[in-house]
């Protein structure tokens, strides 16, 4: 007796579109070698995607991470390799404005700490610098806003105010820095935000496009398949309603607004877009005995 194991990896896409990916990989797998405990599939006996909250950097390490879990189930560990280089760690100027920016922040947050401490040790109320509110000095935090004006920093004096703005222009200055760098080498700054923004959107489509498919149909429907003209209300078992009679095929709504296999091409093709920028991809196996 011994064990077999299948192991995949996909890019960088949320958890709940891994497990659709998973499980249709799956049932493809299941589909070919049988719903067999003992055929090596990705643990046929219990169905899902375990997620491993602990990341890997390997592809070992994260194997690792599977066999401490039971055998028979899927699991999945995000992969964030530790020699994976992009444009922004290459560059060593970069890397220093970087560093120094990261130091001004730190100044600030101390220097809001210590004006924050003076005050609370030497007053029982703090009154805010914008409408005048007193607040007890006891309950305010460094994150605190005033209760009343929802200003941050209310509790400083004229003169620690104008301490942490010219911080600011620092601050500013630093970036401004990092911006002209960035563009010297012709790294894209906005590229990840607009790739995560379209992954959102696309998501949304595809959630709706799946629950379309899942909700069990009336009336009659085209097969996207054969092209058949199915009337689903002939169909009396409501698990096979959604599935072409003639051909097998899932039946599904008409239109394109719903077409969640085209979704999924889209966000398989943010995703890589995703990893090749990060270096970050699911690492998915399981084990079975044999």
């Amino acid at each position: 007796m011994g064990a077999t194991d299948t192991t995949r990896k996909y890019n960088m896409v949320p958890k709940d579109v891994l497990e659709n990916m998973v499980e249709r990989d799956r049932q493809d797998m299941i589909d070919e070698y049988g719903n067999d405990a003992y055929s090596g599939t990705w643990g046929a006996k219990e169905g899902g995607v375990t997620f491993i909250s602990k990341t890997a950097t390997t592809e070992d390490e994260a194997w690792e991470l599977f066999t401490e879990g039971k055998w028979g189930q899927v699991n999945a560990v995000k992969i964030v390799p530790k020699n994976f280089v992009s444009k922004t760690t290459k560059d060593n100027r970069l890397t220093q404005l970087n560093s120094e920016l990261e130091e001004l922040n730190n100044q600030k947050k101390d220097m809001i700490k210590k004006f924050l401490s003076d005050r609370q040790s030497s007053r029982k109320t703090v009154t805010c610098i914008k409408c005048k509110a007193k607040t007890d000095a006891s309950i305010v935090t460094v994150s605190k806003t005033c209760p009343k004006c929802n200003k941050v920093t209310f509790f400083v004096s004229q003169t620690e105010q104008k301490k942490i703005d010219t911080q600011n222009k620092r601050i500013k200055a630093m970036k401004d820095k990092i911006e002209a760098r960035k563009r010297a080498l012709k790294i894209d700054t906005k590229s990840m935000d607009k790739l995560q923004k379209e992954m959102q959107d696309l998501l949304s489509k595809y959630n709706v496009a799946i629950s379309k498919e899942k909700a069990v149909l009336k009336g009659f429907h085209t097969c996207k398949g054969c092209k058949s003209r199915i009337n689903t209300d002939r169909i009396w078992d409501d698990s096979k309603k959604n599935t072409c009679p003639v051909c097998s095929e899932q039946l599904t709504n008409n239109s394109k607004k719903y077409d969640s296999w085209r979704y999924m091409q889209d966000i398989r093709a943010i995703s890589e877009k995703i990893t090749s920028l990060t270096g970050e991809y699911w690492y998915v196996g399981g084990m079975c005995p044999y």
